[in-house]
């Protein structure tokens, strides 16, 4: 358990400065496999959630939705609060 939590850890921190250095469609990639794996790591799912934002990608918010929805963490309602927050956020910015 502890080597896995390291690994989605190390994942998320890997997305996060392929995020900082503009190398987004990589770094989707390893968000997009974190999540496949069942990560917990809530910055994961927020930071594929802002990417996909940025592209007006609405569906693939609502399917990172889904998949925390099959979580079994304390976090997994905090995790969807949130990411309801930047579908709505990103339905609002359509309508300007």
């Amino acid at each position: 358990r502890q080597r896995q939590m390291c690994i989605r850890d190390s994942l998320q921190k890997l997305a996060q400065c392929l995020v900082d250095h503009n190398e987004k469609e990589l770094a989707t990639e390893v968000l997009e496999f974190a999540v496949s794996t069942g990560t917990d790591v809530s910055r994961t799912y927020y930071l594929l959630a802002s990417i996909y934002q940025e592209n007006g990608q609405k569906t693939r918010i609502r399917e990172l939705i889904t998949a925390a929805s099959s979580l079994n963490t304390m976090m997994k309602d905090s995790i969807i609060q949130k990411l309801e927050s930047i579908l709505a956020s990103t339905s609002s910015q359509e309508q300007l």
